[in-house]
């Protein structure tokens, strides 16, 4: 019917409307990033991550709030695979398309500390969830994340700005 291809339209061209407004706002952290001498892998892994991050956080507090604690924790596992799965394969796909069939990844030390403080806090979760919290989410599991997220922020800090120097050899 044409009440579903408007709605289809309309779900489309809000998508482009988000994609524009989403573009200018990463020029503007990017340029303000610049202007203030902040590093851009820095801003990816903090103002943009929180500018990623929190409607996610929001609506699944809303959920929580209002009765539905389970699909609150669904998606707070849920929309991170999303993003990882689809979102790193879209955006491997685009560069392999550009670069010809070949895409290297820099390795380099914040990239590392990204990857060990993820997989030791997924290790953690497959630990203690089970064992420890008997698949009870409790206020001390959040504040051990809360705790373990700045513990994160600080080491990932130091060594973007040098204070921390790992050495890769490959």
């Amino acid at each position: 019917t044409l009440k579903g291809v408007f709605a289809v339209m309309a779900f489309v061209q809000s998508i482009c409307w988000l994609n524009i407004a989403a573009g200018a706002m990463v020029a503007v952290c990017v340029v303000v990033g610049i202007i203030c001498g902040v590093k851009p892998a820095l801003l990816g892994a903090t103002v943009l991550a929180y500018g990623n991050s929190v409607p996610d956080m929001i609506n699944n507090l809303a959920l929580a709030r209002d009765g539905f604690p389970s699909m609150a924790v669904a998606a707070c596992f849920a929309s991170p695979l999303f993003v990882l799965m689809v979102g790193t394969g879209s955006a491997l796909a685009y560069g392999v398309t550009l670069n010809h069939g070949v895409l290297t990844a820099p390795v380099d030390g914040p990239l590392l500390v990204m990857l060990g403080f993820g997989v030791v806090n997924l290790v953690q979760y497959l630990v203690t969830v089970p064992w420890v919290y008997r698949f009870a989410m409790t206020r001390k599991m959040a504040a051990v994340s809360f705790l373990y997220y700045a513990c994160f922020n600080v080491v990932y800090g130091l060594v973007v700005t040098g204070v921390i120097r790992i050495n890769i050899t490959l």
